[in-house]
């Protein structure tokens, strides 16, 4: 039989930080066999002296003497959870509910566990179901607004982000907020966040996401004018002071996107960012041993392409005659590094084509390692800035000769990324000086793209709820794509075309869609009639 005394000294002395005496008193009962209503006490000790399995066997033998009891079967879900063993954790919690349906803690760590066991649909009922019973439970509503954020429910996801923070402010619930603002294009009440975020406890990783925050979509290019200007401050302050982060990917997250489309020369803010972020993180710039060694002469070139999006995506589509062709030459063995678990046809149609394909996870050591274990004498990206796992590995060393081409149409600014292909009709005379990179004019263009199926039977205007008019001018460019300066001209062509109608497509959100038709109400209101925004296409 377990002392209390010596379980409440054992509870005291964990409280007050001495862990070595909790240890020896907690060791001392739990020889004894505590008794069962100590069992869930010992239970809480436990995982706060690093023994996490014995927490759940306090629990279960606890549960077992008392099957009925739903709180202790809550408690035992919960450390099931946390010890990984989910079918078992689930099978507790759910019992628990049977047993006391207003249990609001085991709804909510039941969402926990269908979350992790991939089950987002049934995870949210449980955390709706938590917020029916406890309007106020900032967890559930801070875990439902992460899974609506991730299915791109932005709406939604925001306004439990919000409730969320009027139950309880964390840093986290903030910097989550920020982000799914950003993908709605509302940049400045993003930044808004993630200063609050910074209220709450310095986070030179939010600090750097707040800098790198942009318009998506923006009202104005005096717009643009402001948040580069912005920026540009931004990025000098950060110059100024010393900076740590050390998982990037987890603190930051973020790339530099949208720069790429505000139509300004962006190589000197590009090359500040990578100074700052290769200062604040060092383990950045690892370097693959093979880097330094000579090359077998007589080898075939090993060639690696680097891409989330090496699938059936723009830039999967781009690169797949490219891979083909690389590889029918015999003079290459080409190593596909991707991020996609899931196969579709463009992607097993360019595994065909290579020695070999990795899939990579958002570890970036790991990453480093898997990539340089190939000892390649080519790394290529296709798409460096488009997102931040390649963004972050690009500042690695990982083969002698390392480029980037336009899936993401601007400079990267990283010291490491060596050359920049291009082709000489679309660089301007000084086109050189807008890429940190050495930049290469191919004569043709850098890509090799297949012509589409043509679908049959063809769909008519009718199916996509088009009108009858004789002309339809359409841009099918993503909105965020689509420059203030180019307003004026689309406007006249209506305006020259009394019969003729603008088509566009939604963009990820239906906010990027209200800034554009803003602009275009403020030049002429009396022709938006005639512009036409459709859902998003295949």
């Amino acid at each position: 039989m377990s002392d209390p005394k010596s379980l409440a000294a054992a509870e005291a002395a964990l409280k007050a930080g001495k862990r070595d005496e909790a240890r020896r008193l907690y060791d001392t009962m739990a020889r004894k066999r505590a008794a069962l209503d100590a069992e869930p006490r010992l239970a809480a000790i436990a995982p706060a002296l690093g023994l996490a399995d014995a927490a759940v066997e306090h629990m279960r033998r606890a549960s077992q003497a008392r099957p009925a009891d739903a709180a202790l079967l809550g408690n035992l879900g919960a450390l099931l959870n946390t010890a990984g063993k989910l079918d078992e954790a689930r099978s507790c919690l759910e019992r628990a509910i049977a047993l006391k349906p207003d249990f609001v803690a085991a709804h909510y760590n039941l969402g926990i566990v269908l979350g992790r066991t991939g089950d987002p649909n049934a995870a949210a009922r449980s955390y709706e179901r938590a917020i029916q019973l406890d309007p106020r439970h900032a967890g559930a509503h801070l875990n439902l607004a992460n899974l609506l954020s991730e299915a791109k429910v932005y709406g939604e996801a925001v306004k439990h982000y919000r409730l969320s923070l009027a139950a309880r402010p964390l840093p986290a619930a903030l910097v989550n907020l920020g982000n799914t603002l950003k993908e709605q294009g509302y940049w400045k009440e993003s930044r808004e966040a993630y200063e609050q975020a910074l209220a709450l406890g310095n986070n030179d990783g939010v600090r750097i996401k707040a800098a790198m925050t942009m318009p998506l979509v923006p009202k104005s290019a005096a717009e643009i004018d402001t948040a580069r200007a912005a920026f540009a401050a931004a990025l000098t302050a950060m110059e100024a002071r010393p900076l740590q982060v050390s998982d990037p990917m987890r603190e930051i997250g973020s790339t530099l996107f949208a720069l790429a489309y505000q139509g300004g020369n962006d190589k000197a803010l590009a090359q500040a960012m990578a100074r700052i972020l290769a200062k604040a993180c060092p383990s950045l710039l690892f370097t693959a041993p093979h880097c330094t060694q000579a090359r077998a002469s007589g080898a075939k070139l090993r060639v690696g392409l680097c891409s989330r999006f090496l699938r059936d995506h723009s830039i999967g589509r781009l690169m797949l005659n490219l891979i083909q062709h690389m590889a029918a030459t015999g003079r290459y063995e080409v190593f596909i590094f991707s991020f996609n678990k899931q196969q579709d046809a463009v992607a097993a149609e360019i595994a065909g084509h290579a020695a070999e394909v990795v899939t990579l996870f958002a570890d970036l050591d790991q990453a480093r390692q898997e990539i340089a274990a190939r000892r390649l004498d080519v790394l290529f990206y296709p798409d460096i800035g488009m997102e931040p796992m390649t963004y972050f590995l690009a500042f690695a060393r990982l083969a002698p000769v390392q480029c980037v081409t336009w899936g993401h149409p601007v400079t990267t600014g990283i010291p490491t990324v060596d050359y920049f292909l291009s082709c000489d009709a679309a660089e301007p005379a000084d086109g050189d000086d807008h890429y940190s990179e050495k930049l290469v004019r191919l004569g043709g263009l850098p890509m090799s793209y297949r012509r589409p199926p043509r679908p049959d039977p063809l769909k008519d205007r009718a199916a996509y709820g088009l009108p009858a008019a004789p002309r339809l001018y359409f841009c099918a460019q993503n909105l965020f794509k689509i420059h203030p300066e180019l307003d004026r001209p689309f406007l006249e062509i209506l305006r020259r075309d009394p019969e003729g109608h603008l088509l566009l497509l939604h963009g990820g959100d239906p906010h990027w869609a209200e800034l554009l038709l803003g602009r275009y109400r403020a030049l002429a209101p009396e022709l938006l009639e005639r512009v036409i925004v459709l859902p998003r296409q295949s």
